[in-house]
This record gives C-alpha cells, sequence and structure tokens, in this order.
C-alpha cells in the first residue's frame, strides 16, 4: 500500500500548526488546515491522474515539485493568517 504525500503533509501541518489552536481558540486555525490540506489533496490527485495518462514523465521527480510548491503555498498562507490575526 502506498502512503500518499497529503497524508503525510496532513499530519505534519497538524503538528506544526497545534500552538495556533491555543493562541487562536478553534475556528481560525481549523479552517486553516482544512484549505491547507484539502488544496494538497486536490494537487495530488490531479498529479496521479497526470502521471496515469503520461506515464513518460518521472514520478519522482514530479513529487518533488508537488512537495516543494506546496510547501511554499503554505509557508505563504501561513504568514498571511499571521498577518490577518
Amino acid at each position: 500500500m502506498r502512503i500518499w504525500y497529503s497524508y503525510v503533509f496532513l499530519g505534519l501541518t497538524v503538528l506544526l500548526c497545534f500552538r495556533l489552536f491555543f493562541d487562536h481558540g478553534f475556528w481560525i486555525p481549523f479552517l486553516f488546515l482544512l484549505f491547507v490540506n484539502a488544496h494538497c489533496l486536490v494537487r495530488e490527485r490531479a498529479l496521479l491522474r497526470k502521471l496515469k495518462e503520461n506515464q513518460e514523465k518521472d514520478p519522482q521527480l514530479e513529487y518533488a515539485k508537488l512537495a516543494i510548491t506546496q510547501v511554499g503555498v503554505t509557508v505563504v498562507l501561513f504568514g498571511l493568517l499571521v498577518i490577518v490575526i
């Protein structure tokens, strides 16, 4: 069985944002985590579908690109969240 990147990402973001639940209540961090992880899951599903259609691409390289861009998006969104709150 394959462990998808989005599930690992979910666990890591929950651990990293755990402190927000104590500082800012429940709903703001929950909605942030829900949005970021749903975005990651949708992108990973699209990547898997693209890799299934085009098997010439290197799956490891494509997953690396997904991981790098997803971490970048999360850092930017987290920074915006901290600025707004």
